[in-house]
């Protein structure tokens, strides 16, 4: 679109004002290079008393991308006032309201539900003013940073900035630029760039900037801490608590040991007893324990508060299941109980029969 903006002091009637070129410069000192209109299509046009609001301007008014000033709409004769300019056009090489039409968006599922449509009708809104219809293409059932239960309508911003265009006359300003570097040093240098003058902005934002901030967040590192703290933890007492077990079970029955030696039992063969007896015990644990640990993670996790206002966050929790620490834990458990089973095994191979014997039946 194109807009034109005469000065305060300007008057005009019964003329015909609008743009015969167009110039692209650097600065006030650049003579610039002249740019060609859009060629082709039927121009629409607006016309603003002052400040006002715009107005339609009928198309028999309007010449290529220019105004025949004379009565209705462009108000005869005009002229400044109150330090604004004197009269504004805009031209659009379109009509906007028809040209657009129905706009095909994505919904998701409260949206259907709210107002009662399904795949495929066209359902009116109010954009910018304007009613527009939405011609519902397409059903989705989360979107991100987006809360399911509230209805959700998706464009693309290429139509939508076309909608506010044909209704405000206005377009937005950028409200963010993305730009992509090969390597992360050249992502520092333009980060570095952009907060320094001419630029001077305040909110720039690199991935190895961000990644960097939540790696060294004191906060996140304490509550990372604790949970691994607990971790070590468990996995040394579950360590511990097992191979007690173990050494107290032997203990407990070295005369039941001793006669099966006496009986006719070889070393070899108490040491495999032992083996057999205590790694059922801890094949059932590591795969009890780590069913529970994963059933409890899926259940309680999804509902935990994590967002500084302490309320559900969206999207939901993705659980992670670190499978190669919990199989270091297992298998470190499982070697830890094995070098209990052999220095048990050893023991128990040394003791003396007949004295472990007669120490029963006294």
């Amino acid at each position: 679109g194109l807009e034109l903006s005469l000065p305060e002091n300007v008057t005009a009637s019964d003329a015909i004002l609008g743009i015969a070129g167009l110039t692209a410069a650097d600065g006030p000192e650049d003579d610039g290079v002249n740019v060609p209109l859009p060629s082709g299509g039927t121009w629409t046009a607006r016309f603003a008393q002052g400040l006002a609001a715009f107005e339609d301007v009928p198309a028999e008014r309007v010449i290529g991308v220019a105004v025949e000033v004379g009565d209705d709409p462009a108000g005869g004769i005009f002229g400044g006032g109150g330090g604004g300019p004197a009269a504004r056009f805009s031209f659009l090489p379109f009509a906007g309201s028809t040209a657009i039409g129905a706009v095909p968006v994505i919904v998701n599922r409260a949206f259907l539900a709210t107002t009662a449509t399904k795949e495929g009708d066209t359902v009116p809104a109010t954009l910018d003013g304007e009613t527009r219809q939405l011609l519902v293409s397409g059903v989705i059932d989360t979107f991100p940073t987006t809360d399911p239960s509230r209805p959700l309508a998706i464009m693309d911003h290429a139509t939508l900035g076309l909608l506010r265009l044909d209704a405000t006359n206005d377009a937005r300003s950028p409200s963010e630029w993305w730009i992509s570097t090969t390597t992360d040093d050249a992502a520092e240098a333009v980060a570095v760039s952009l907060r320094a003058a001419p630029f001077q902005s305040s909110q720039v934002v690199t991935a190895v900037g961000r990644a960097r901030s939540l790696s060294t967040d004191p906060v996140a590192l304490a509550i990372i801490g604790a949970l691994a703290l607990g971790f070590v933890t468990t996995g040394l007492f579950a360590v511990v608590g097992l191979t007690a077990s173990a050494a107290v079970s032997a203990r407990q029955r070295r005369t039941e040991f001793a006669l099966l030696r006496a009986l006719g039992l070889s070393g070899r063969q108490l040491s495999g007893s032992l083996w057999l007896e205590n790694g059922s015990l801890v094949f059932v644990s590591l795969l009890a324990g780590t069913a529970l640990g994963l059933l409890i993670g899926w259940l309680a996790l999804p509902f935990v508060t994590v967002t500084q206002q302490a309320v559900a966050p969206i999207p939901p929790v993705l659980v992670h299941v670190p499978w190669d620490r919990i199989v270091l834990l297992d298998v470190v458990s499982a070697l830890a109980l094995g070098a209990a089973v052999l220095v048990l095994g050893g023991v128990l191979r040394r003791l003396g029969v007949g004295s472990v014997l007669r120490m029963g039946e006294d």
